[in-house]
């Protein structure tokens, strides 16, 4: 959906070299206005997995989303790390978020704006303060 909009900045961060590739090679064929950029982490391991939350950004640097879709694993991390490096407002979207219990521990720090077909859409309007998000990054992390 998000890549229908035009000059958007989209990031999608993917643990599945497969499904990136087929969503890589779909919004091709559509010729998306806003092609994403697909980030693909290693997760299979320990190390690959403790870093997941975070590798995104420190490759991406600066540069912010608009638009930012979390699939796969420690979504809540994801999410919390977003809410850390985020300079501006970023719209996004959390897949399998109803599916999951541990999702819901991104609402003592935002709700989200709704919920459809069990994904949730946030808007983070500005980069949060570590000492509001730590407690609960650093126990995302250690659910896992």
């Amino acid at each position: 959906m998000a890549a229908t909009m035009p000059q958007k900045r989209i990031v999608t961060v993917e643990h599945d070299r497969n499904f990136a590739l087929c969503l890589s090679h779909e919004l091709s064929a559509l010729a998306a206005p806003s092609m994403p950029l697909i980030e693909l982490v290693d997760a299979k391991s320990r190390s690959g997995l403790s870093n997941y939350p975070t590798a995104p950004w420190a490759r991406l640097g600066a540069t912010p989303a608009d638009v930012v879709f979390i699939n796969g694993p420690l979504p809540a991390a994801c999410f919390l790390t977003l809410c850390l490096m985020a300079p501006k407002p970023v719209r996004v979207i959390v897949n399998d978020y109803a599916a999951d219990p541990a999702n819901q521990s991104i609402e003592q720090i935002l709700a989200p704006e709704r919920v459809i077909a069990g994904m949730a859409e946030f808007v983070i309007p500005q980069q949060m303060a570590p000492d509001q998000i730590m407690p609960q990054l650093l126990a995302a992390v250690d659910a896992q």
